[in-house]
């Protein structure tokens, strides 16, 4: 998709569009995973590629898919008010950059207040809007790797460095990038150094006025390089066939616990820790920290509720940094106080952590299992006692 738009804002140089192809995408790797997140970049995509075509062909009916999208990406992810903001600065530009008729600034102006409106047709329909200014003030957002930032002594960030770099080199050739792509790159550079989830956007921002600077007329030989990518793009299948057979080929030879890691690998999730409580049946309320949370709501509901979870901005700035002095043992002597406050009758926690380090040595608590990397504690009381007497592991 991203391939189709570079050839929409008339990039043909097989090295601007290998450039930007091999260095954009890796931008948010860290980011690739089973998340919301994922449909907003490519929701973004196709909202680029659609006013791309519409700056060329000038036909208003290429946008009237616009509301469609935005319908679905308001139920998706909050990346939707991204959207909203970026049709809305390249409409405008496109009525004050070009010689547009009143016409048809109604009937741009129809279609953003439509493609506004489907926003509401959500489960949350207009609060979704003022909560996305709200976590972006969270406090604990100076905490999270994602929403910090960006840390460059981290190797992940490397492809974000390299495409400033391209960036500002690009810029320094005698060509005429588009105005209104500058600006948004500009914004979305802005928007990046304060959060690090929001760098795919400038990625992809940026890998278009990049590739308009870098657009060289191609060679011969570097031209046969384009076809290959114009054959894929008019739907070849040999490149289907080929990934179906080496898929095919893995599942044969039993390569596919390497390949394709389906289900939760043990040694980054407690798998056995959750299938020691659902057998044993530990009573009360768990606690767990917010990575394994996620975990043990798939593993454990509806039989356990958790307490925090990585959805740390649904549960509020308290809630946070309760949950890690608890964990980390930061300005909290006694983690007891806040387990006390939420009626926490076992934990499930990292080996290696200064509060597994606390409850161990802690009378209050008993230690239950406990594996390479995880251990449960249960309340030491005498309800819990008799539990472990009649039902629990033997000690």
């Amino acid at each position: 998709m991203y391939f189709k738009l570079l050839r929409e804002v008339g990039i043909i140089s097989p090295l601007a569009l290998w450039i930007t192809l091999l260095i954009v995408p890796v931008v948010g790797c860290w980011e690739w995973n089973v998340r919301p997140s994922i449909v907003s970049h490519l929701l973004f995509i196709l909202t680029l590629f659609l006013l791309q075509k519409y700056e060329i062909n000038k036909n208003l009916r290429t946008l009237y898919f616009m509301p469609l999208i935005f319908l679905v990406w308001a139920n998706c992810h909050l990346g939707f008010i991204l959207g909203l903001a970026t049709t809305s600065v390249t409409l405008l530009f496109f009525i004050f950059g070009k010689d547009i008729s009143k016409t048809e600034i109604k009937r741009i102006a129809i279609l953003l207040g439509v493609c506004f409106l489907v926003t509401l047709l959500n489960p949350h329909t207009y609060k979704l809007i003022p909560y996305f200014f709200q976590i972006a003030g969270l406090q604990q957002n100076d905490h999270i790797h994602e929403t910090r930032s960006p840390n460059f002594h981290d190797r992940l960030t490397l492809p974000y460095q390299v495409i400033m770099g391209l960036l500002l080199i690009s810029l320094t050739f005698q060509r005429k990038a588009s105005l209104n792509m500058l600006f948004l790159t500009f914004g979305f550079f802005i928007a990046s150094l304060h959060a690090l989830r929001l760098s795919p956007y400038f990625a992809f921002s940026s890998g278009i006025v990049i590739g308009q600077q870098l657009n060289l007329r191609p060679d011969k030989r570097l031209h046969d390089l384009l076809l290959i990518f114009e054959r894929w793009e008019r739907g070849s299948c040999v490149p289907v066939i080929i990934i179906i057979l080496v898929m095919s080929f893995a599942v044969a030879t039993g390569h596919t616990s390497r390949v394709i890691a389906l289900g939760f690998s043990d040694t980054l999730f407690p798998v056995k820790a959750c299938n020691f409580a659902k057998q044993h049946e530990i009573p009360g309320n768990l606690w767990s920290d917010d990575y394994w949370g996620g975990y043990a709501i798939f593993s454990l509901f509806p039989r356990y509720k958790v307490c925090v979870d990585s959805r740390l901005d649904m549960y509020g700035d308290k809630i946070f940094f309760e949950m890690r002095a608890c964990y980390l043992g930061t300005f909290c002597p006694d983690p007891n106080i806040i387990l006390n406050k939420y009626q926490i009758n076992w934990v499930l926690i990292r080996k290696e952590t200064p509060l597994a380090s606390f409850l161990e040595n802690d009378k209050k608590w008993l230690k239950i299992y406990s594996d390479d990397i995880a251990v449960i504690f249960l309340r030491n009381t005498d309800t819990n006692r008799i539990w472990l007497g009649e039902h629990g592991p033997n000690l």
